[in-house]
C-alpha cells in the first residue's frame, strides 16, 4: 500500500518471499502521465495480483482508457481495468511498470485479397489490441478465420459459394473502438 498503488496478493499469487518494490516516476511518453513500478518482470507470480492505482492524472475519455504493462521491449500489453473516479483497479500476472493509456483510434482493415469465393484482411490495433470481429454478408453472420500473429482474418467458405452482395465487416478492440468496413461482392 502507498499513496498511489495497492496491491492485493492472494494466499497462492507469489511462488516465493518478495521484497516488495513500489516506485512511481513521470512517464516521458506521456505529459501529466506515470509509471508505477511493482518490483521487476523477471519475477513470477503464480496468481492474478489484483491493483489499484489511485491518480491524480488527466485523464480524458476515461471509457476508452486503461491500464497496460511495459514489456521488455518497450511495448505495451492491454490489461483493462475498472474506473471508479479517479482509481482504476486491474489484475496482472506479471510484475512490471504499469501505466494508463487513452486509445482513441479505431482498429485498422485492410483487404489483402478478394475473389468471388473468398474474403481476406489484415487487421491490427495499437495500444489496445483486437477484441472481436463479426462479418455479415447480406445481414447474415460468416464465420471468419483469424491468425492473430500475422493479423489475418479469412472468410470460412467451405462449399466455396460465390459472394455476392452487401458485405460488412465490424472490428472491435479491447476499449470498444469500432471500425466499420462495407464493400459491394
Amino acid at each position: 500500500y502507498s499513496n498511489s498503488v495497492i496491491l492485493n496478493f492472494q494466499k497462492y499469487t507469489l511462488y516465493d518471499t518478495l521484497y516488495l518494490q513500489v516506485s512511481e516516476s513521470n512517464d516521458p511518453k506521456r505529459i501529466g502521465g506515470k509509471i508505477y513500478q511493482v518490483n521487476s518482470p523477471t519475477i513470477p507470480l503464480y496468481s492474478d495480483l489484483f491493483v489499484t492505482l489511485k491518480t491524480n492524472e488527466k485523464i480524458e475519455n476515461k471509457d476508452k482508457a486503461a491500464a497496460y504493462l511495459y514489456s521488455e521491449g518497450g511495448g505495451l500489453r492491454y490489461l483493462g481495468g475498472k474506473w471508479n473516479g479517479d482509481i482504476i483497479d486491474f489484475k496482472t500476472k506479471y510484475l512490471g511498470k504499469f501505466a494508463i493509456r487513452t486509445d482513441l483510434k479505431a482498429p485498422d482493415v485492410k483487404l489483402i485479397s478478394k475473389s468471388k469465393t473468398q474474403l481476406k484482411f489484415e487487421i491490427d490495433d495499437w495500444p489496445s489490441g483486437i477484441e472481436k470481429f463479426d462479418g455479415y454478408l447480406h445481414g447474415k453472420w460468416g464465420l471468419f478465420n483469424y491468425e492473430h500473429k500475422k493479423k489475418l482474418i479469412w472468410l470460412d467458405n467451405p462449399s466455396n459459394q460465390i459472394l455476392k452482395g452487401e458485405f460488412i465487416l465490424k472490428v472491435t478492440d479491447k476499449v470498444g473502438n469500432v471500425h466499420t468496413y462495407k464493400t459491394k461482392l
